[in-house]
C-alpha cells in the first residue's frame, strides 16, 4: 500500500508543527531558556532533562526538515505556509514566557542626566534609547552618551517606520511578481523554480520590516504612555522607587522616633 504524497505532507505537517508546538511549551512552561534560573537548577539537579532534552531534539530536528527539506516535496504555497507556521509558534511560544517569567533587569531603568537628553516629549525624528527609555543624546560613536550603550541600542523612529515598510516590500514584491507571471501559462519546472527562489528570498528579507516594525511599535507604545504621563508623573516610575533605608543605631536596634 502506497501513501500519495498528498497524506504524506500532512502527517509531516502534523509531526513538525506537534513536535514544535510540545517544545514551545515546555519552554514556556518552564522558563527554560540559557542563563535563566530555572534552567541553571535544572541543569544542576538533572532531574527530568532526558524528556526535556527529547522534546526539543524533536522540535529543532522538525524544524530543520521544515525549512531545508520539506521544500523538495511540497508544494511551493504550502511550504511557505508550513515555515510560517513554525515560525509563528516559535514566536507566540517565546512570547507567552516572556510574559510568564518577566525578566527583572528589563523593569529597572538607568538614571536620566538632564544633560543627556534631547526631548522629553515624543518626537520620531529624534534618536531614542531603548535601554534608557528616553530620547537621549548620542555620543561620538553614535551610542546613547547616558547609559554609554552601543549604536545598537539607539533608534530613529521614523527611520525605523520607513525601513519596515520598505523591507516589507523587497520581500512581497517577488512574490507578487511570480503570482502574476504564473497567470500567463509558464511552465511547471520554471514555475516551481520561481516560487523556490522567491519563497527564499521572502525569508532571508522578512526577518528586517519585523526588526524595524517591531522596534517602531515599542515607540510607540511608550509615546502614548508619555503623552498619557509627563516625565517625572508615570505611577509605575514612582513605584519602582525603593524607599530609603531605615536608620539603625547599632548598639540598641532602631533609634527612636525622638533620637530621630
Amino acid at each position: 500500500m502506497t501513501i500519495s504524497i498528498a497524506l504524506l505532507n500532512i502527517i509531516i505537517t502534523v509531526l513538525i508543527l506537534g513536535s514544535v508546538t510540545l517544545a514551545m511549551f515546555v519552554i514556556a512552561k518552564f522558563n527554560l531558556v540559557q542563563g535563566t534560573p530555572e534552567t541553571k537548577k535544572l541543569l544542576e539537579t538533572k532531574e527530568n532533562l532526558a524528556p526535556l532534552k527529547a522534546i526539543c531534539s524533536l522540535a529543532i530536528g522538525g524544524v530543520v526538515y521544515a525549512f531545508f527539506v520539506a521544500w523538495t516535496h511540497f508544494s511551493p504555497g504550502g511550504w511557505i505556509g508550513l515555515v510560517l507556521a513554525v515560525l509563528g509558534i516559535i514566536l507566540v511560544g517565546d512570547r507567552i514566557r516572556r510574559k510568564r517569567f518577566p525578566d527583572p533587569k528589563a523593569k529597572s531603568k538607568r538614571k536620566i542626566k538632564e544633560k543627556n537628553v534631547a526631548s522629553w516629549d515624543p518626537d520620531e525624528t529624534k534618536p531614542w534609547c531603548w535601554h534608557c527609555q528616553e530620547h537621549t543624546r548620542p555620543n561620538g560613536k553614535n551610542g546613547c552618551s547616558n547609559c554609554r550603550g552601543s549604536y545598537y541600542r539607539m533608534n530613529v523612529p521614523i527611520g525605523d517606520r520607513k525601513a519596515g515598510y520598505g523591507c516589507a516590500g523587497c520581500a512581497v514584491v517577488p512574490l507578487v511578481i511570480v503570482l502574476c507571471v504564473s497567470l500567463f501559462g509558464v511552465s511547471r519546472d520554471v514555475l516551481i523554480g520561481l516560487w523556490a527562489l522567491s519563497g527564499f528570498w521572502f525569508l532571508i528579507v522578512v526577518g528586517f520590516p519585523i526588526v524595524f516594525l517591531y522596534r517602531y511599535r515599542t515607540w510607540m507604545k511608550w509615546a502614548r504612555r508619555r503623552q498619557q504621563y509627563p516625565y517625572g508623573t508615570d505611577p509605575e516610575d514612582l513605584e519602582e522607587e525603593e524607599p530609603p533605608p531605615p536608620v539603625v543605631d547599632k548598639r540598641d536596634g532602631f533609634l527612636s522616633d525622638e533620637e530621630l
